[in-house]
C-alpha cells in the first residue's frame, strides 16, 4: 500500500513540476527559517545550563524600597557569602565575583584588561573544565591566575603557560596555575583572567565592609526549595545589623539570569518570544501556500478520485493517499531546507555571535521529525478532506469545477496569509523606527567627537600636568575626568537630606565623581550656577561642593538651588550648579535624579572633546603624552558614540533578525500568491479568450483578474491593522521614550501590501490578458 502511495505521489510531483516547485521551495524556505530560529531559541533558553549544578545555583539579589519605587541590585557586601554559609545549612557553597580594571603584561606584551576576581569555590560550583592545572587548588595561592584559552594564546602564543608569570599593574607578579577549556557561548560568565578575590585588598578595597560592590552566588542542596529558602533569608540584613531595614534579600535562579531581569534591565525573553512567533507564522504561511494550491488544483484530480472510488477505494484510503503525498512533499522540503541551513549557518553564526550546529542530538531529531509530520498533516489535511469528499457520479459527468468546495476556503487562507504578513511588516517598521529613534534621540549631551581612555594611578597623580599637556594641543577642545562613563552611571545611593524634604521621603539618587569641565566636554547645558573649577579639583573626594541635575532640582522643590545645602550623613554640601538632564540609562528608563561631586582620585576615565577633522593627530598626541607621563601603562582609546551604540547592540541585532525572517515570511506569501494567480489565470483561459473576442481591453481583463486579490488584501489590512497596533503599542510601553505609532505607518503598510499583491499577480494577469484569443478558445 505504501509503495503504491509513493508511486502515485511521485508521479503527481513530476507531472505538475511548476506547482510542485512552488510548494517544495516555499516549504523549504519556511522550514529552513524555522530551523534557524529554533536553533537560536534553544541556545538562548539553554543559557548557563551546561553547568552540572545549574538548577541549584542562585544569585543573591537585594531589593531596596524608596519613594521613587523599588530598586533591585545584584551587588552584595563582601562578607555576605561567608555569613550565608555560617547561618543557613541549606547553603552548600558560596562564591563572590566581580571584576576590576588592570594592566596585564608579559614582557613587551602589555594590555588594558579586566580581571575576574572570585573565590576558588567558583570552580567547584560552576562547570569550567581545565585544559591545564588543578581547578581544586587553582586560586589557593594569593598571586595565582587562571586563564581562558583566548588569554593564554594572547600572552603566551602556543606555549603551555602553566607556571609562567604575568605582571599586573606593573608591580604584582602572578603565576599561571590553570588554563580553562573554551567556555560555551551561551554562558553568562566570560571568565578570561581569574584571580583570587582577596587580591582586591592589594588594590585598596575594603572587602570586609558592608558596601555593595560585588555579586554573590550560592549553591543550595538539591533537596532545598529556593522559594522556601527565600522566606528564611529575606530579612537577613536586619538580623545581621540588628536594625530596621526595608531591604529584602532573596535568591534568583542562575539559569534565568540571561532570560529575565532581576535588576530592572529589559528582559531577553521578550525578544525570544517575538522571534519564536515569527518561526511559527512562517510555517503557517508556508502551509497555507500548500493548502491553497492543492485545493485550487482539486478539479484537476477530480477524475482521478472518481475513478478510484468506482474501482473500490473508500474515503479513508483516499485521505491517507493525499496525506501521504503531503508528508512526502514535506520530507522533500525538509531535505532542501537542511541543505539551505548548512549553507547559511556559518554566516548566521557570525551574525548572531553563536556557535550553532545541526548536530544529531535528541533536540534536532525531534525538531526535524516534528516539523515534517506537523507540516505534512496541517498542510495536507484540508486538501485530503476536500478531494476525498468528491462524489464519483458528479466527477465523471464533469460537474466538479475548481471553484466549488474550495473557493471560500482559499479566500479565507489568502486573507489569513496577508493578515499575518501585514502584522509582520508593521512590526518590522515599528521596531526599526524605535531603534532609529533611540540611536538618534537628543540625549542632552553631545556624544560625537568625544574619545576616552582609562585612567591609571600615575595619571591620577599627575592629573594637572596630563591635563595641561593635552589641552595645549590645538585640536583638543576640552578634557575631564569621571568615575563612570555617561552610559554607566547608575542610581545607587540614598540617605540625602535637604531643606523642605518631607518626613519619610526617601528617593533613590545616583552620584558620579567628576573633575572640572565635565559639562563643557560633553556639551551639557548648565542651567544655573557653575561647573567645578580648578580650586575644586583635588586628589581626594571633595564633599564640599556638588552639582545636581534638573530632575533632582525639580524633586527638591527649591526655588533657587544655588547656595542651598544638601546633607549626606555627616557631610554638609553646597549646591554650586544645576546641570541640564541627559540620558545616562537606556531609553527604557526615565531620567533619574543625579548628584556630581568633585574628585580627581576617583576618575576611572578621561573624556576628551576634540576636533573631528583631525582625529588621527589627536589620538597620536594622547598616546604620546600618556607614554611620556605613565610609561609601562598601555593606552586604549575608545569613542563615546560607540559606547552609546553598544547599549542598543542587542536590540539592533534582534531587530535585524526580526526583519530578516519577517521578510522571508512575506516572500513565502508572495510565492504562494504567485502560484495561485498562475493557476486561476490558467483556469480562466477560455473565458479570457471569449472576452477578448467580444472586445474587452487588456486593462479590463487585468482588472477582472486582479480585483479579487485586491479585495482580499483590503480585508486583510482591515483585520491586521488593529491587531498590529495593539501588539506594538504594548511592546513600546517597555520604553520610557519611544517613537509614536502614526497613522502614516498603517497607510504606508497598506500601500506596500497592495503593491506587493499587484506586482505578484500582475505578471500572470498581464500575460494572460495579452494571450492569443484563438489559442485561448482552443483551450481544453
Amino acid at each position: 500500500m505504501l509503495k503504491n502511495y509513493f508511486k502515485i505521489a511521485l508521479r503527481n510531483i513530476i507531472r505538475h513540476k511548476g506547482f510542485s516547485f512552488i510548494n517544495i521551495f516555499g516549504l523549504a524556505i519556511g522550514i529552513a527559517a524555522c530551523l534557524l530560529i529554533s536553533l537560536w531559541v534553544q541556545d538562548e533558553l539553554n543559557y548557563d545550563k551546561f553547568h552540572q549544578n545549574s538548577e541549584n545555583i542562585f544569585q543573591m539579589i537585594q531589593t531596596q524600597y524608596y519613594d521613587s519605587g523599588p530598586f533591585s541590585v545584584g551587588s552584595m557586601p563582601g562578607p555576605l557569602a561567608g555569613k550565608l554559609l555560617e547561618h543557613f545549612p541549606e547553603v552548600k557553597a558560596a562564591t563572590r565575583y566581580g571584576y576590576t580594571p588592570a594592566v596585564v603584561a608579559n614582557g613587551d606584551k602589555s594590555h588594558n584588561e579586566y580581571l575576574d576576581v572570585t573565590d576558588n569555590s567558583v570552580f567547584s560550583m560552576f562547570t569550567f573544565p581545565f585544559a591545564f592545572g588543578d581547578k581544586e587548588q587553582a586560586l589557593s595561592e594569593p598571586y595565582s591566575i587562571v586563564l581562558s584559552p583566548k588569554m593564554a594564546k594572547k600572552y603566551f602564543n602556543e606555549e603551555n603557560p602553566l607556571g609562567k608569570t604575568l605582571t599586573i599593574n606593573n608591580k604584582f607578579n602572578f603565576t599561571v596555575t590553570g588554563v580553562m577549556e573554551k567556555i560555551p557561548s551561551n554562558s553568562s560568565f566570560e571568565l578570561d583572567l581569574v584571580v583570587p578575590f582577596e587580591f582586591l585588598r592589594e588594590l585598596g578595597e575594603n572587602i570586609d565592609g558592608w558596601t555593595n560592590n560585588h555579586a554573590t552566588y550560592i549553591q543550595l542542596h538539591s533537596n532545598v526549595d529556593y522559594l522556601v529558602f527565600n522566606d528564611k533569608v529575606k530579612h537577613f540584613f536586619q538580623v545581621l545589623h540588628g536594625e530596621e531595614s526595608t531591604t529584602i534579600l532573596y535568591t534568583f535562579p542562575f539559569t534565568k539570569k540571561h532570560l529575565y531581569s532581576a535588576t530592572g534591565r529589559q528582559d531577553n525573553i521578550t525578544g525570544i518570544y517575538l522571534i519564536s512567533i515569527i518561526a511559527f507564522l512562517i510555517l503557517v504561511i508556508a502551509c497555507i501556500n500548500y493548502m491553497n494550491l492543492s485545493t485550487a488544483r482539486s478539479a484537476r484530480r477530480a477524475r482521478e478520485v472518481g475513478l478510484r472510488k468506482v474501482v473500490g477505494a473508500n474515503r479513508i484510503q483516499l485521505s491517507r493517499q493525499f496525506l501521504f503525498e503531503s508528508l512526502l512533499l514535506a520530507l522533500l522540503s525538509m531535505a532542501f531546507a537542511l541543505v539551505i541551513v548548512e549553507l547559511v549557518l556559518p554566516y548566521y553564526n557570525s551574525f548572531v555571535g553563536k556557535d550553532l550546529s545541526l548536530g544529531l542530538n535528541s533536540f534536532t531529531i525531534l525538531l526535524i521529525a516534528g516539523i515534517v509530520i506537523g507540516t505534512g498533516i496541517v498542510a495536507g489535511s484540508y486538501p485530503a478532506f476536500l478531494l476525498s469528499s468528491f462524489k464519483p457520479v458528479k466527477v465523471l459527468k464533469g460537474s466538479i469545477t475548481s471553484g466549488k468546495g474550495g473557493m471560500l476556503f482559499r479566500k479565507i487562507l489568502v486573507i489569513i496569509q496577508f493578515t499575518l504578513s501585514i502584522i509582520l511588516i508593521i512590526s518590522t517598521i515599528t521596531i526599526f523606527n524605535q531603534l532609529r529613534f533611540m540611536q538618534n534621540k537628543k540625549l542632552g549631551l553631545d556624544k560625537e567627537d568625544v574619545m576616552y581612555i582609562r585612567s591609571n594611578d600615575v595619571l591620577k597623580e599627575k592629573y594637572e600636568s596630563f591635563r595641561s599637556e593635552l589641552t595645549n594641543h590645538p585640536d583638543i577642545l576640552s578634557l575631564c575626568g569621571s568615575s563612570f562613563l555617561p552610559t554607566g552611571i547608575w542610581s545607587n545611593g540614598s540617605g540625602w537630606d535637604w531643606n523642605g524634604r518631607e518626613d519619610g521621603f526617601e528617593p533613590l539618587i545616583g552620584n558620579c565623581g567628576i573633575t572640572r569641565d565635565f559639562a563643557q566636554t560633553l556639551g551639557i547645558n548648565m542651567l544655573t550656577g557653575r561647573e567645578f573649577n580648578s580650586r575644586s579639583d583635588s586628589s581626594e573626594r571633595s564633599f564640599q561642593e556638588i552639582i545636581i541635575n534638573k530632575t533632582l532640582a525639580d524633586m527638591t522643590k527649591l526655588d533657587n538651588p544655588i547656595g542651598e545645602h544638601m546633607q549626606y550623613f555627616d557631610y554638609d554640601l553646597e549646591i554650586v550648579g544645576v546641570m541640564d538632564d541627559f540620558n545616562f540609562k537606556p531609553l527604557a528608563h526615565d531620567i533619574e535624579p543625579l548628584i556630581f561631586y568633585n574628585t580627581t582620585d576617583e576618575s576611572t576615565y578621561y573624556l576628551i572633546k576634540y576636533n573631528g577633522l583631525n582625529q588621527k593627530k589627536v589620538m597620536d598626541h594622547v598616546k604620546a603624552v600618556c607614554k611620556e607621563l605613565s610609561p609601562g601603562y598601555p593606552v586604549s582609546i575608545s569613542f563615546l558614540d560607540e559606547s552609546y551604540d553598544r547599549i542598543y547592540r542587542d536590540e539592533k541585532k534582534l531587530a535585524t533578525l526580526f526583519n530578516l525572517f519577517a521578510s522571508l515570511a512575506v516572500i513565502i506569501s508572495c510565492l504562494g500568491l504567485f502560484g495561485l494567480a498562475s493557476y486561476l489565470a490558467e483556469r480562466r483561459t477560455k473565458e479570457i479568450g471569449i472576452r477578448k473576442v467580444l472586445g474587452s481591453s487588456v486593462t479590463n481583463l487585468v482588472y477582472l483578474l486582479t480585483v479579487d486579490f485586491i479585495k482580499w488584501v483590503l480585508v486583510a489590512n482591515i483585520i491586521a491593522c488593529p491587531i498590529a497596533w495593539y501588539v506594538m503599542h504594548k511592546w513600546l510601553q517597555n520604553y520610557a521614550y519611544h517613537t509614536p505609532l502614526s497613522v502614516e505607518l498603517f497607510i504606508l503598510t497598506g500601500l506596500i501590501t497592495f503593491l506587493i499583491a499587484f506586482i505578484t499577480v500582475g505578471y500572470q494577469t498581464i500575460k494572460a490578458a495579452n494571450s492569443d484569443p484563438v489559442k485561448a478558445l482552443k483551450y481544453e
